[in-house]
């Protein structure tokens, strides 16, 4: 084999090589939501709910209802795949989705949810008709123990938010179950544990003054990229809130990144 055909061989594992780590990379999976369950993990706790809101505004965007709902059609597109597909996928799968619109003079909304699934969503597009002409993008995700799926949705919806001109602000939360009341002092034992396990710090708490049984823990870890910083320049990503319900006689704990709103 003479020279230039040994250079012409070398170009050609070099591209294949290059064509096939390339697709691997593009295919991987995000198990952000993976990763964080198995953080927060602690004997204690029963998580019995994950939840993901991804909500993003693309301002100074003037869209039609015919444009609304292609979008909306992309998003029950890629939320339809199944784990095992490859992002390159272009199969048809069935998506059980209620969809609605709503147009006013004011604006236009179209939503979908679907409640049939391992992983329900409720997806809203609102293109709010004023001198801004501004679209809010608004998605919540939730599963009870197919955090593989829900991270697969998860990233799908992400890149098309950044598609949309919409980059998303993230909201993660793990529902728990403790039986019967849990005193401050246990409360401050799995926050600390949590923290310990997240490499995380506690930043301030709130405690509810007319029941003793609602308290939230606020804290930063690096782990999170997101943050929320206050007005004394302290950095806060983690919200971990107990709520007991007297007549369940269960306390309710939200592990969230970075906050939960309700109630608080």
């Amino acid at each position: 084999m003479n020279r230039r055909n040994m250079l012409l061989v070398a170009v050609i594992m070099i591209l294949c090589t290059t064509y096939i780590f390339g697709f691997e990379y593009y295919d991987r999976m995000p198990d952000r939501l993976q990763q964080l369950s198995k953080q927060i993990n602690v004997p204690e706790l029963k998580v019995i709910e994950v939840g993901v809101e991804l909500s993003g505004i693309h301002y100074g965007e003037k869209l039609d209802l015919q444009t609304l709902v292609v979008k909306e059609n992309e998003v029950l597109e890629a939320l339809a795949h199944e784990v095992s597909c490859s992002k390159l996928c272009q199969a048809f799968h069935y998506n059980p989705s209620e969809t609605s619109i709503e147009e006013t003079t004011n604006q236009i909304k179209v939503s979908a949810v679907n409640k049939e699934d391992e992983t329900p969503y409720k997806l809203t597009i609102k293109n709010q008709k004023d001198k801004n002409d501004n679209t809010y993008y608004d998605l919540r995700l939730t599963s009870m123990d197919n955090l593989e799926q829900l991270d697969m949705r998860r990233g799908r919806a992400k890149d098309l938010f950044k598609n949309w001109g919409a980059k998303p602000k993230e909201s993660i939360y793990f529902k728990a179950e403790l039986i019967e009341a849990v005193s401050n002092e246990k409360h401050l034992t799995l926050v600390e544990t949590i923290l310990n396990n997240l490499k995380g710090k506690m930043i301030n708490m709130y405690q509810d003054d007319r029941d003793s049984h609602t308290v939230a823990y606020y804290g930063y870890t690096k782990e999170v990229p997101e943050y929320i910083e206050g007005a004394d320049g302290n950095k806060t990503n983690i919200q971990i809130s107990f709520i007991y319900n007297e007549i369940t006689d269960k306390t309710e704990c939200i592990i969230a990144f970075p906050f939960y709103n309700a109630p608080f």
